[in-house]
């Protein structure tokens, strides 16, 4: 009976599913797309539900990608009512260093993860709680019947960037204009901090120092001494001094919104706290640190500016590149962790990896967790000592053009309101 009523609920209804099979772990996804006249053969407890949206966490702890790619397509949505599910939780990286492939863990429920933030974001695009989809059905012991569900990342709503000609292309053609801007508003509004309208701040500037933890790599290891020495610059003087605070990536969404939307110059060490650039209030300047001193697979700083055109952030941006190979230094712990490939490379190859920052040819080439590995300790596990004779030129540069945005910033809402007085003046003579 229940069924014969499902039927006569579909029985004038699409079920419409947007995928692209474009992602490592695609073939974990256990989808299965009916008919109005397949629901007669569906065994058990069938639980409807009419919106949903499915994603599955290649990156399951990383903010950017889970902020910037994920929360859009949700938001296009546009459901209040819709009901979110993670298709499956990856397995973490192991602990020699290496990310490997992602696979789906033996027991889905333990490797569950999501970030504080994230949660806190999707509350603002739906009431209901997220829910692991092999877990959800397990424990109520239903079919979930999903009336109508957006699959993955969609292509005309995210911008994603990876080491694939195809995905360049795509990724330099950024998602219509209309649903950034109303995904940044509804984010806005939701966390009643209005960084879209505001202008940063000086008198004191206000200058955001993201440091990574160590365990996260990317380490700025004299971060402490660099904040000192930003916060003594006789340049920030005209615009009443520098008011410079280190903080470390934690706290709730509105928190860590509320910080940088009162922030005049951001600087961070590549890597999620890229997403932060949306909540930068007008002007405000923007510096990406990024410490590799070898070739990398893709070209770093292009993911922030694709959030830039993206939203359209009316912020400037600028980039640090460390050339200084001997300023960058392994996280020891983490090659030499038992298990690691770096205990089957010969002396040579040693030398190689730790004086010439190169990885073994036949390392670099190989397929599975030696090649991530490999990549893993140059990408995750690799600090840095910033030379202050490198950043303080990109910090005078950044404090240059806060002032020369601002004021432009001013003359075109002077220009604007004369504009307006006019037009109500020429009414009124009229």
């Amino acid at each position: 009976m229940q069924n014969e009523a499902l039927r006569d609920i579909f029985s004038s209804h699409q079920v419409v599913i947007s995928w692209e099979s474009r992602f490592l772990a695609d073939h974990l996804l256990r989808i299965t797309v009916v008919t109005p006249e397949q629901l007669l053969s569906i065994p058990g407890k069938v639980t409807v539900v009419k919106e949903a949206g499915l994603f599955h966490q290649q990156h399951p702890k990383n903010f950017y990608h889970l902020f910037t790619e994920i929360a859009p397509t949700v938001h296009y949505v546009k459901h209040d009512n819709l009901r979110l599910f993670w298709v499956n939780a990856l397995k973490e990286p192991d602990a020699g260093g290496g990310a490997g492939p992602p696979q789906l863990p033996q027991d889905a429920k333990d490797a569950w993860v999501l970030p504080r933030s994230i949660v806190d974001l999707l509350a603002c695009i739906t009431p209901y709680p997220v829910k692991n989809i092999y877990t959800a059905t397990v424990e109520e012991q239903k079919t979930l019947l999903l009336k109508r569900a957006v699959v993955g990342l969609p292509r005309n709503v995210r911008f994603y960037h990876q080491n694939k000609d195809e995905w360049r292309e795509r990724f330099q053609d950024p998602p219509p204009l209309e649903y950034m801007l109303s995904y940044r508003q509804r984010v806005a509004t939701c966390l009643d901090i209005d960084f879209i309208n505001r202008k940063a701040p000086t008198h004191p500037v206000r200058v955001t120092f993201i440091n990574r933890h160590y365990d996260e790599g990317r380490h700025i290891l004299n971060a402490e001494a660099l904040r000192d020495q930003i916060q003594e610059m006789p340049q920030f003087g005209p615009l009443g001094g520098a008011e410079v605070e280190l903080v470390y990536s934690g706290g709730t969404l509105r928190s860590q919104a509320e910080r940088v939307a009162n922030t005049s110059i951001y600087i961070w060490a590549h890597g999620a706290a890229m997403a932060h650039t949306l909540f930068l209030p007008q002007g405000a300047q923007a510096l990406e640190i990024v410490q590799w001193v070898v070739e990398d697979p893709t070209n770093q700083h292009i993911w922030v500016q694709g959030i830039q055109q993206a939203f359209r952030l009316q912020i400037g941006l600028d980039v640090l590149v460390n050339t200084d190979p001997t300023k960058v230094f392994f996280n020891y712990d983490v090659i030499r962790a038992p298990g690691s490939q770096y205990y089957k490379f010969n002396n040579t190859e040693k030398v190689l990896l730790l004086e010439e920052l190169k990885c073994p040819e036949w390392h670099a080439k190989s397929r599975g967790i030696t090649g991530w590995e490999c990549f893993g300790w140059f990408h995750w596990h690799m600090s840095l000592k910033l030379e202050w004779a490198m950043l303080w030129p990109k910090v005078e540069l950044a404090r240059n053009n806060l002032q020369r945005s601002l004021a432009q910033l001013e003359g075109s809402s002077s220009s604007s309101q004369l504009g307006r007085q006019q037009q109500l003046q020429q009414g009124n003579e009229q």
